[in-house]
């Protein structure tokens, strides 16, 4: 009876401590494809992971670089170690168990503690990188308002109304929209009242039609017709038109008060050009030229007609 006894002390004993142990150990956590700030996808993986270390470092895990986006972390606790490796990237990171002394480790779980200390080391991760994307936002605020000063000493005293129109594109919800609008009222009116002369920049509605001269062979453009708007902005011009499948080359010049055209046409194969130049002086242009002869085989001519209306 005393040996019964005895048997049902210890069997009672046994289960009380497996119970107890078994309160403990919990299945392990690791943190998968944890989003990265999306503002510090233009950053380097190198700054990622620089965050990601002092993060583990503030929680007295020991951080160890072991490859490209991958860190070793080792935290020490009295007699207990944890091992993990997190993996990294612009986009996400993960932290994934390796190893451990003292934790229970029975292959599906582990001592609670192991999954309280890895939440916080993922909670600090977390700040740390919301830390460092406000700072990239800050010096990226930083840097829009050190270009809109230096736009706005451009466009200040300046004469030209596309770099005005230019600013308050780029900047019309800031402190100089107003001051930029009135400036480029003033140079309006000034060019109405005959203190400027005659702005073409602007968008323009043209009409092109091209026709051959008599004699010409099959190797010489066709007879074609094209439609389209040009955007004259002060500087260089190179646009394409196509009309079927004939294309037209537009170049030229756009300076302060006129605009230089060149018009190519080419034909059966072979580039060739016809060029004339000509002014633009008012709001509605009518322009004929003929076509010098070129190409391959020779002889190819033409007459091109240009009706071009200010929108």
């Amino acid at each position: 009876m005393l040996n019964l006894c005895l048997r049902l002390v210890a069997l009672v004993f046994i289960t009380f401590v497996v119970s107890s142990c078994q309160e403990r150990i919990r299945p392990i956590y690791n943190p998968s494809n944890v989003s990265i700030p999306v503002s510090l996808a233009t950053t380097s993986l190198e700054e990622i992971g620089t965050s990601i270390k002092q993060a583990g470092a503030g929680q007295n895990w020991k951080m160890t670089d072991i490859g490209s986006g991958k860190i070793e972390g080792i935290l020490n606790i009295r007699a207990h170690q944890a091992t993990v490796r997190i993996d990294y990237s612009l986009i996400s990171y993960s932290i994934t168990y390796v190893s451990s002394v003292n934790l229970n480790d029975v292959g599906y779980g582990i001592h609670k503690n192991y999954n309280s200390w890895i939440r916080d080391l993922e909670s600090a991760i977390n700040i740390a990188l919301l830390e460092r994307a406000q700072i990239i936002k800050n010096q990226s605020l930083n840097l829009e308002d050190k270009a809109m000063l230096e736009a706005w000493k451009r466009a200040e005293k300046s004469d030209n109304p596309l770099v005005l129109q230019d600013f308050i594109d780029e900047y019309g919800d800031g402190p100089f929209a107003s001051a930029a609008q009135d400036r480029l009222n003033l140079l309006a009116q000034q060019r109405v009242s005959g203190m400027k002369k005659y702005d073409p920049t602007g968008k323009w509605q043209v009409v092109v039609s091209y026709k051959g001269g008599l004699g010409n062979t099959s190797w010489c453009a066709r007879d074609n017709r094209w439609v389209f708007v040009l955007d004259f902005r002060k500087g260089r011009i190179s646009e394409t038109f196509w009309s079927g499948k004939a294309a037209l080359y537009v170049t030229g010049d756009n300076a302060d008060d006129f605009v230089d055209l060149n018009f190519d046409y080419p034909g059966g194969g072979n580039q060739w050009t016809w060029t004339e130049r000509f002014r633009l002086d008012s709001g509605d242009k009518h322009f004929t030229a003929t076509s010098k002869e070129g190409g391959i085989p020779p002889g190819c001519k033409g007459t091109i007609g240009v009706h071009m209306t200010k929108q």
